[in-house]
């Protein structure tokens, strides 16, 4: 989510292009119909698409030709670095896209046509709605205080991590049906990982694993999700150093939260935990929560007791 936060400049900076392009030119084309010189406002129109597309593709070009330097620009660590960039690069692709519909949208009311921007505005609102992931799961936590000597060696940051099983016949047929840090889009896209965070922080939910049950082959009835601290027995490491750490499921077209674990609350000595599922019973989708803790290790050692 860091990484989806810092690339939001960008985004706006897209938009900017494409709404001052726009204000200038619709003011132009009013006058010019108020005057009833139909056949200039036309040239302003055609000219402000033209000048709108080139500058769209020249921010293409720039920003994917120096990518990385457009992202730490933006503020990246050496954690978020890469998703920055993924973020960034997939939206500098569609720049064009966005910056002309942002542009023609001013410009359709400057037309004499609002209805029809408002008509293509909400179209697009419902379309987005519709391909909103159904469920998200999230997870969040804060480290806690520690306590240590002036000169003692600062202790490693907990990692804790979010990750789905996929099963069939209620059992993982094989690991490409883990998604977690390692594997962060199932083979199906059905499932998508949104990114590890390694140290918890920011507000809200460090990680997410978003889910379209829709898109998700029959052969899979189960959805497993879990999370861990990563290396916690190496590190030791346990949820009882953690604070505010919680994992939640929610349903993204209702935005209801299903169900959620306070994490910091009685799993003192606890490194992981099955938090719930999601299966099929007669054509539809149901969720139990479960919230058995363990002392797995790891997303690998958790993965056994499904195989």
């Amino acid at each position: 989510m860091a990484a989806v936060n810092l690339s939001a400049p960008f985004t706006s900076l897209v938009f900017t292009v494409g709404v001052l392009l726009a204000t200038g030119t619709s003011t132009v084309i009013s006058v010019a119909l108020g005057r009833g010189e139909l056949e200039e406002a036309r040239n302003s129109f055609s000219q402000n698409l033209a000048v709108t597309v080139c500058v769209s593709l020249v921010l293409t070009a720039l920003v994917l030709l120096n990518l990385e330097r457009a992202a730490l620009f933006l503020g990246a660590t050496p954690d978020t670095l890469a998703y920055v960039k993924e973020y960034v690069g997939t939206i500098a692709v569609f720049a064009v896209f966005f910056t002309v519909s942002y542009n023609l949208e001013v410009q359709v009311k400057a037309n004499g046509a609002p209805q029809v921007s408002t008509v293509g505005v909400a179209s697009c609102a419902v379309m987005n709605v519709a391909l909103d992931a159904l469920f998200v799961v999230g997870l969040g936590w804060d480290e806690a205080q520690r306590k240590g000597g002036f000169f003692a060696p600062k202790p490693a940051d907990i990692d804790c991590d979010a990750s789905a099983f996929l099963c069939a016949g209620g059992r993982l047929m094989g690991t490409d049906d883990v998604v977690y840090f390692g594997n962060l889009r199932h083979k199906t896209s059905a499932v998508q990982h949104m990114g590890d965070n390694l140290t918890g922080a920011g507000e809200g939910d460090d990680e997410q694993i978003m889910l379209d049950l829709d898109a998700l082959p029959e052969r899979y009835d189960k959805v497993v999700f879990v999370v861990n601290i990563y290396q916690a027995m190496q590190r030791g490491q346990h949820f009882g150093m953690i604070q505010n750490a919680f994992i939640r499921i929610c349903d993204a077209e209702a935005n209801q939260e299903l169900c959620k674990y306070n994490l910091s609350e009685n799993y003192d000595g606890m490194t992981a935990m099955v938090f719930g599922e999601l299966y099929r019973h007669k054509g539809a989708w149901k969720f139990n929560a479960i919230g058995q803790p363990t002392k797995d290790n790891s997303v690998g050692d958790l993965a056994k007791r499904f195989f």
